[in-house]
């Protein structure tokens, strides 16, 4: 009998003497039994943390009165996929660069399959993007190859969507105030801070002394964010104009503001 194996390989176990035997049980030492069936073949999908388990026959006399235990030890190769993913959970947002962690134990070889179309080959690939909110479900393969056992790990997550903030801003003159509005989400912050009322609620004032563009992050239930824009336009009172000067008829005089032009059509004098 091999008793060394790769995880997820088969062993099968005979009985050489049954005399004097009323009946036997299997125990695996992985937590399975088989009544008595002899020869028998069981598959190991475990990886003991010691590396070893114990195949056990228990074998019990015509009468009852007597049983025995035959044990004999597996050695399965410890080979054993597995990685973590970055952040507290399962559910990330779209957008959201998302690192993987390979924490195999015994591999040579690192296929990454992460369920979108796309792989990695190498021991732990660089931060990855999905490209739309859904679910995926990545997968690490692993191999070793001085003992030709592979073992394979997989786990799901959940891309989440972004919400769809909405920003609206206005025009006014300067030192009067105007309404910010903005939506789609539980949570908002503007920047800049600068002329506004309070930076953190939906819809701020804003009372800003030149023209600026204010953008809002809105986040939604799951934590994601979002980004708009809302401008708000200033427009300045006019020039005080300072008129006195004389013309005669038909002359022209160019003011400097807005660039109108004054004709004299009577014989008078202009002043302010």
């Amino acid at each position: 009998m091999n008793d060394t194996i790769c995880k997820g390989q088969s062993i099968t176990f005979s009985i050489k003497d049954t005399s004097d035997v009323l009946g036997y049980l299997w125990d695996f030492g992985d937590g399975t039994t088989s009544p008595g069936i002899s020869p028998v073949t069981h598959t190991y999908n475990i990886n003991p943390p010691s590396g070893t388990t114990n195949v056990s026959l228990v074998l019990w006399s015509p009468d009852s009165a007597c049983t025995a235990v035959a044990t004999n030890p597996i050695y399965i190769f410890p080979v054993i996929a597995e990685f973590s993913i970055g952040g507290p959970d399962s559910l990330f947002c779209l957008n959201e660069q998302i690192t993987f962690t390979n924490t195999s134990t015994n591999a040579t070889s690192n296929n990454w399959n992460f369920g979108d179309g796309t792989s990695h080959n190498g021991l732990t690939p660089p931060p990855h993007t999905f490209p739309a909110p859904g679910s995926y479900t990545v997968t690490l393969g692993i191999s070793n190859s001085s003992t030709g056992c592979n073992d394979t790990i997989s786990k799901t997550l959940i891309i989440l969507p972004l919400p769809e903030a909405i920003a609206a801003g206005g025009d006014t003159c300067q030192g009067n105030p105007v309404q910010l509005s903005s939506s789609g989400g539980i949570a908002y912050s503007w920047s800049p801070a600068t002329g506004l009322n309070n930076d953190t609620i939906q819809n701020p004032l804003a009372t800003p002394n030149v023209s600026t563009n204010y953008t809002v992050t809105v986040t939604d239930v799951n934590g994601c964010t979002d980004n708009a824009v809302a401008n708000v336009i200033i427009y300045l009172p006019p020039a005080t104009v300072q008129f006195d000067t004389a013309m005669v008829i038909g002359q022209t005089y160019q003011l400097n503001v807005d660039q109108v032009l004054v004709i004299v059509t009577a014989g008078h004098r202009l002043q302010d």
